[in-house]
């Protein structure tokens, strides 16, 4: 369907691109979604194509890897949706937060009145698990990305700002960061994947919501854009799997963050190559981050890149303190807070 309606779309306006390659990503982004489908042509015909007459895969997918979400922010579908979240009533917003928290949440008991609403939004869709669970998720992955990249929060006063906010430091950034995630998020039950592996959306939703609070009000004239899973192809071409967190602004440093929970030294050293390819598509200094809450491996830092900084977060949560390793220094953090919020700005 998607194919179909941007064939139709290229006829109307007289262009050529791609389309069964450009077709089956918007897909894969949008999952069908109308209105976000409608949101991508429009994004094509106002910011890709004038005065151009072709549109390659590759030209797409630079756009949609950075660009996209931003013009998705101002459309009206989007705007629905977010209107629609500023009004839910507190069960469903802590419905949503789990939602954007695990990716995928497994509830039951749950009002018929208030599924029908979401699902009528388009925030989410859902499936039975069994007679009396249903496993909700997303109703797709750049809807879960533009979401999360507005949530800010929770409000907090930072203690000893730094010196200067002429530039990013990320070293302070990381640990009020760290101060101020709810971490038993990051290790419930419900972030575990199918195989009871820790899964890493817990704490990417955390991360960006704090992120983008700090950024907006320790250095709000710095104007970075935070981009939750941002994609790209490396070189080769070769399709990547996206980066978890990049921010960006003009005529200052871009910085990334490749997210990791109880890594063993093989899915470090997976991430740490990752990321390499990130650095270079993004041209960022990239932040390795390991959460986990035993001592195995904060010892291990794998291979050393140009601009690649792995480290590691021990969190004591009987103790609410968390060590942040890095290979050539250790800072040690009190957990400020246990709740997570729903924040749109």
């Amino acid at each position: 369907e998607v194919k179909e309606l941007l064939n139709q779309y290229i006829v109307h306006y007289g262009l050529e691109m791609d389309i069964i390659n450009i077709s089956n990503k918007i897909y894969f982004r949008t999952n069908g979604y109308k209105g976000l489908v409608g949101a991508c042509f429009r994004a094509i015909e106002t910011e890709v194509m004038p005065g151009e007459c072709e549109l390659s895969s590759d030209g797409w997918v630079e756009y949609s890897s950075t660009r996209l979400i931003k013009f998705i922010k101002g459309s009206g579908a989007f705007k629905s949706i977010t209107r629609a979240i500023n009004g839910l009533s507190q069960n469903k917003t802590d419905l949503i937060g789990n939602i954007l928290h695990y990716s995928s949440y497994t509830c039951h008991e749950l009002d018929d009145d208030e599924l029908d609403f979401l699902l009528a939004e388009g925030l989410i869709r859902s499936k039975d698990v069994n007679e009396v669970h249903k496993e909700l998720e997303c109703s797709s992955l750049i809807l879960r990305s533009t979401i999360l990249s507005m949530i800010s929060g929770p409000e907090f006063e930072a203690i000893n700002p730094p010196l200067s906010t002429d530039e990013v430091d990320t070293q302070w950034l990381i640990e009020n960061i760290i101060e101020h995630i709810a971490v038993q998020h990051v290790f419930a039950q419900q972030a575990l994947n199918n195989n009871n592996s820790p899964s890493e959306y817990a704490f990417q939703a955390e991360f960006t919501s704090i992120l983008k609070y700090l950024l907006s009000t320790v250095y709000p004239d710095l104007q970075y854009r935070v981009i939750v899973e941002a994609r790209d192809k490396d070189a080769n071409e070769n399709s990547l799997k996206r980066i978890d967190i990049l921010i960006s602004a003009n005529n200052q440093p871009a910085y990334g963050f490749e997210l990791t929970v109880e890594a063993n030294q093989r899915k470090f050293d997976e991430h740490v190559v990752r990321t390499v390819c990130y650095r270079d598509i993004h041209k960022c200094r990239i932040f390795v981050i390991n959460i986990c809450t035993n001592d195995k491996l904060v010892d291990y830092f794998g291979q050393k890149h140009e601009d690649v900084v792995p480290l590691h977060v021990l969190y004591n949560i009987d103790k609410g303190t968390a060590d942040i390793i890095y290979e050539d220094r250790k800072k040690l953090v009190h957990i400020k807070r246990s709740s997570w919020q729903i924040m749109l700005n």
